[in-house]
C-alpha cells in the first residue's frame, strides 16, 4: 500500500512542477513520514491479486510434482546414473515446503499466507491441506527500521489475531533487538547472522523464506 502512495506523491510532485530527483525524492518520503495509515501498511489490492496469481502457479507446480507418476520416481535412481534427468527430478524441486520463515511485516505476512497457506486450501490435490507449512515470524528477517511508518510492525497482539496460523514466540522473546535507523551493513549482518547461527536448528526438510 505504501508503495501505490509512494508513486502518487512523484507523480503529484512532477505534475508541479518538480524536476530535480532529490526534490522528487524528498516527496516520496515525506508522504511516508507523515501519513501514519501506512504503519505497517499490508499490501495493495493490485499486490493481493499479484500475490495471489504467483499462489496459482506456486500450486500448479506443487500439484505437478504430487501427481508426478511413481514408475519415473523408481526409475530415477538409474536414469541419473546415466546422467539422465526424469520427471520426478525435475519435478522434486517444487516441494511444498514444511516451515515458512518470514518477516513479521504485514506485507509479508500476507504474501506468506496467500502462496503457503492459501493457495494449499485451494488446491485440488486432496493431500495439500494436511501438508499445510509450519509459519514462523523472525524478526531478523524484517526490512530495515527507517523510522518510517512503514517500516515499523504492528504488535504482536494484533498480529496475531490477523494471522493466527503464524507462531510469534520468537518476536516476543525479543530476538534480535533491531535498532531504529540501522544502516545496510547491519541489515545484511543480522541476516548474515540468522542463516548462519540459527537457520540451523529449524526443523523441517524443506524450507521457504519471505522477507
Amino acid at each position: 500500500m505504501h508503495n501505490v502512495r509512494e508513486r502518487e506523491a512523484v507523480a503529484a510532485a512532477i505534475a508541479a512542477g518538480v524536476t530535480e530527483k532529490t526534490d522528487q525524492e524528498e516527496a516520496r518520503r515525506a508522504v511516508l513520514k507523515h501519513d501514519p495509515s501506512l504503519r505497517d501498511a499490508p499490501l495493495s489490492a493490485d499486490g493481493i491479486s499479484q500475490v495471489q496469481a504467483s499462489g496459482r502457479r506456486l500450486g500448479a507446480l506443487f500439484h505437478m510434482q504430487a501427481q508426478s507418476p511413481m514408475r519415473d520416481r523408481s526409475n530415477s535412481n538409474s536414469s541419473a546414473l546415466s546422467g539422465g534427468t526424469t520427471s520426478a527430478d525435475a519435478s522434486s524441486v517444487f516441494r511444498r515446503p514444511d516451515v515458512v520463515l518470514v518477516s513479521p511485516l504485514r506485507r509479508a505476512l500476507m504474501t506468506a499466507t496467500e502462496l503457503f497457506l492459501n493457495s494449499a486450501q485451494d488446491d485440488q490435490d486432496p493431500h495439500a491441506g494436511r501438508n499445510t507449512p509450519k509459519f514462523i515470524a523472525v524478526e531478523a528477517l524484517r526490512e530495515k527500521r527507517t523510522g518510517m511508518a512503514c517500516d515499523e510492525r504492528s504488535s504482536v497482539v494484533e498480529l496475531r489475531k490477523e494471522f493466527p496460523h503464524v507462531d510469534f514466540s520468537d518476536i516476543e522473546r525479543g530476538l534480535p533487538a533491531v535498532p531504529m535507523g540501522e544502516d545496510n551493513e547491519a541489515v545484511r549482518a543480522r541476516g548474515r547472522i540468522y542463516l548462519d547461527q540459527r537457520l540451523q536448528h529449524v526443523e523441517g526438510s524443506h524450507l521457504a523464506i519471505g522477507k
